[in-house]
């Protein structure tokens, strides 16, 4: 965490998280993408750990937040969402 480049998971989550949370609230499809060698953190980005959540779940409880705020304010509005993970891993795709 010391490191220059280091980026937290807040920043990755204001940086990345919150422009995906505009474009899927606004109904556009959205895909964030990890790319990089072993060990280079894209896991750790994604997912995070119990106690400092990556972009992935910190996405996920931003956006039902939102949907139950929504679903409060607007009695006849109605959501769908769908999600997919795959891990690509020394080319074998992992679901």
């Amino acid at each position: 965490r010391s490191h220059p480049n280091y980026a937290s998971q807040d920043t990755v989550f204001d940086d990345i998280g919150q422009l995906a949370l505009k474009n899927a609230f606004s109904g556009y499809n959205v895909c964030v993408f990890a790319y990089g060698q072993t060990g280079a953190g894209k896991s750790y980005s994604m997912v995070g750990s119990p106690d400092d959540k990556g972009i992935v779940p910190r996405v996920a409880m931003s956006l039902f937040e939102y949907i139950d705020k929504q679903k409060a304010e607007h009695d006849n509005m109605t959501f769908e969402v769908m999600t997919s993970m795959i891990e690509i891993y020394s080319e074998k795709i992992r679901d």
